[in-house]
């Protein structure tokens, strides 16, 4: 099977704004967790505060969608380009290999 790469889609982008693109930053990483963890934590009390309510179905199914496509945080912590640091790139993976434990 040939595959013709001329046809294929690919987005044009200016070079130097791939490259602010590419910038890592403390700051962004920060920013996605805790969007990411207080949403959890938001999410999973209003779970807590239904219970025995049909709302309570609602709110585990919205936290329950958070936490499965969390793999994008991890993913990128894994590759150390969350955060512009390696502390805290692996602080937070290891944070995701302590919850595989439960």
């Amino acid at each position: 099977m040939q595959v013709n790469l001329d046809k294929w889609h690919h987005c044009n982008v200016d070079k130097q704004e791939f490259v602010k693109l590419l910038q890592k930053s403390d700051f962004q990483g920060f920013k996605h967790m805790f969007i990411f963890f207080s949403s959890l934590v938001f999410f999973g009390y209003l779970a807590y505060a239904t219970w025995g309510t049909w709302w309570t179905v609602l709110f585990l199914f919205i936290y329950g969608n958070i936490w499965n496509c969390s793999d994008p945080i991890w993913h990128e912590t894994g590759h150390k380009t969350a955060f512009k640091s390696n502390f805290w790139n692996n602080f937070f993976l290891s944070d995701r290999k302590l919850y595989e434990w439960f």
